[in-house]
C-alpha cells in the first residue's frame, strides 16, 4: 500500500472516528422531555447538601422531590463547582431561567437543562458520553472506511 492511500484511509478513519464521538450525544444518547416521557436515571441536578454543592440524580430526586425543594441551586450567574479530584460541574442559566447543568466525572460527561419552579424540577433534555462510545467510533470508523474506499474505488474507475 502506497504512503498517500495509507494517509488519505487513515485521515478517512480519523475524521469518522471524531464525527462519532463529537455526535453521539446528540444522536443516540440525547433525550427531550415534554412531561410524557420518562426521565433518565442519570439526569443531573445541583443542590445544595450540608451548604455543599453537590449532584443528585433523578432516580433519588424523584423518589421525594419535596425533600430536596430547599437545597435546589438557582444560579444567577455562571458557576463552576469542583466536586472532587475526578467530579466537577458547571451551572449556566439563560434568560429564559432555564438551568444548563454540565457534569463532568471521570469516564463520562452529562448535560442536563432543567427549570425550577415552585421548588420542583421540571427536566427539559439530557444527553451524555462515556467511555463506551469509543467502541461505537472504532466500529463506525472501520466499517465506514471500507465503504468509502469501495465507493471511490467504483467512483474512479467508472
Amino acid at each position: 500500500m502506497r504512503l498517500p492511500t495509507l494517509l488519505k484511509d487513515l485521515g478517512i478513519f480519523v475524521l469518522l472516528y471524531y464525527g462519532t464521538f463529537a455526535l453521539f450525544p446528540y444522536l443516540v444518547t440525547y433525550e427531550r422531555y415534554d412531561g410524557t416521557q420518562n426521565v433518565h436515571p442519570q439526569f443531573p441536578i445541583a443542590i445544595l447538601q450540608e451548604g455543599k454543592p453537590t449532584i443528585v440524580k433523578w432516580h433519588t430526586y424523584s423518589t421525594a422531590p419535596k425533600n430536596f425543594e430547599n437545597q435546589l441551586i438557582q444560579p444567577t450567574s455562571n458557576t463552576q463547582v469542583q466536586l472532587n479530584e475526578i467530579e466537577s460541574f458547571e451551572l449556566k442559566i439563560d434568560k429564559n431561567g432555564i438551568i444548563k447543568l454540565s457534569l463532568n466525572t471521570d469516564n463520562y460527561g452529562f448535560w442536563s437543562q432543567y427549570s425550577i419552579k415552585n421548588g420542583i424540577v421540571t427536566p427539559i433534555s439530557f444527553r451524555f458520553i462515556g467511555a463506551f462510545v469509543v467502541l461505537y467510533g472504532l466500529v463506525i470508523a472501520s466499517i465506514g472506511t471500507f465503504l468509502i474506499k469501495r465507493f471511490l474505488a467504483k467512483y474512479q474507475a467508472g
